[in-house]
């Protein structure tokens, strides 16, 4: 009867607030948030403490940790169904190694003033030393929700949506690396025990020669992605580039046969009228040219502009000189952004009707920042017109990566009837970052 009150005490007062605080900095920490979330954890933290502790008394160490971390992901499938297998991987490689740290961390803290063995095996006062430890994890986690600060969720959408598991296997190898390590040394170091120094020592040995080969496949990999992408941003405009000077191509021999035409009839004054407008066109199309110093981004806009031609779209471009030096914006990033937000613009204005639609889009440098500018009418008639702009959803997901890259997007209504689109990357990120601190 008293080993079993005493792993009832050990399990309500240490395995279910250690439990507990574990799974909920794992789920803040990878933006995972479900339905009940501290009703899921509650029940999630009480199953898998009395789970481990009726069976804890019998398992030596290393095969406790072997059947710990095996009925942790049991437990997550059966509370958090919803995630993939991937997905509930990740999260027992995350709460196993929480709940090591929180450990690790309070048996250094503690050992100088009471021995670890009665935090389990003494007066049940003594398993209050451990909350504090417990209470900084749900801490960390309640800041992290307030304040939507989720560090690990890009990591668990790149697991969920991977078509291989590299990265989902590095980490656990890293997970195995860190519990290998802290059981090392707690064993054979703190307690002097030496009889699974061997075994560990060879793990640890086999666990870096797996770690160095995943990284180089994943940094492989990650080089074979970035030229994909790469390819996909680049062969679409360029589709678009060649349609375009198909186009002008049409346009040209048009305006010959025109010309040859006036030129056979003698209209000689309607003639040199009609060159003076094409010679306009020409030298306008020259001087953006010249103006523009980063031809990635001229060849966009000229394909942005054919495209918006075939919609019976009227895209008006202006350029000013912009400087010689090259922005500290990666060019891939740069002509990615641009492009998304020249189709998001273009498909709100083919909602319009065909005398509203008509476009400016100008380019220029203003306070060390390169600047797009693109200014479009406004449907009277719709019945959010009188409403403030804002980001549409699109546009929403667009700022943030526009974030990441530095920049910023911003929605100003110049008039009742226009609203402009600003678009502003850095040109000196080191000075961007200087000033800011």
């Amino acid at each position: 009867m008293e080993p079993f009150k005493h792993a009832i005490e050990v399990a309500l007062l240490l395995s279910v607030p250690q439990a507990f605080s574990s799974i909920c900095f794992v789920l803040v920490f990878f933006g995972l948030l479900p339905d009940r979330l501290v009703a899921r954890c509650l029940g999630f933290s009480i199953a898998l403490a009395f789970s481990l502790n009726f069976s804890f008394m019998n398992l030596e160490t290393p095969v406790h940790m072997l059947f710990s971390t095996t009925l942790t992901t049991l437990m997550l499938y059966l509370f958090f169904r919803r995630y993939s297998w991937r997905i509930i991987a990740l999260l027992a490689a995350g709460i196993l190694c929480s709940t090591i740290l929180s450990e690790f961390a309070s048996l250094l803290l503690t050992r100088p003033l009471i021995p670890y063995e009665l935090l389990v095996t003494g007066p049940f006062y003594y398993k209050f030393i451990m909350w504090p430890f417990f209470g900084l994890f749900v801490l960390i986690a309640w800041l992290m929700h307030r304040y939507s600060f989720f560090p690990g969720k890009r990591t668990a959408l790149l697991i969920a949506e991977a078509r291989d598991g590299y990265l989902l296997l590095f980490i656990m190898l890293i997970t195995a690396q860190l519990i290998v390590l802290i059981i090392f040394y707690v064993t054979t170091i703190m307690f002097g025990q030496q009889g699974y120094r061997d075994i560990l020592f060879i793990a640890g040995i086999l666990s870096i020669v797996a770690v160095t080969g995943i990284s180089v496949k994943l940094l492989l990999l990650s080089r074979k992605q970035a030229v994909d992408r790469a390819r996909t941003v680049y062969v679409g405009d360029l589709l678009q580039l060649f349609t375009a000077y198909r186009s002008q191509r049409h346009d040209f021999v048009n305006h010959v046969q025109t010309m040859h035409a006036m030129l056979k009839l003698n209209k000689r004054k309607q003639l040199e009228a009609y060159m003076e407008e094409v010679v306009e066109d020409i030298q306008a199309l020259s001087e953006q040219r010249d103006a523009m110093t980063i031809p990635a981004l001229a060849a966009l806009i000229q394909a942005k502009t054919a495209l918006a031609a075939e919609h019976r779209i009227s895209m008006q471009v202006k350029i000013d000189k912009l400087p010689q030096q090259k922005t500290d914006i990666r060019m891939l990033d740069m002509i990615e952004i641009t492009s998304q937000l020249i189709d998001l613009i273009l498909d709100e204005t083919m909602n319009l009707p065909y005398n509203l639609r008509q476009l400016e889009l100008a380019v220029f440098e203003q306070t060390d920042q390169l600047q797009i500018r693109m200014t479009k009418p406004v449907d009277p008639y719709a019945a959010h017109a009188s409403k403030a702009p804002g980001l549409p959803p699109a546009a929403k997901r667009l700022a943030k990566q526009i974030k990441r890259c530095h920049g910023e997007l911003s929605i100003i209504q110049d008039t009742r009837d226009e609203v402009s689109y600003h678009l502003k990357f850095p040109l000196n990120i080191s000075g961007l970052s200087a000033h800011l601190q």
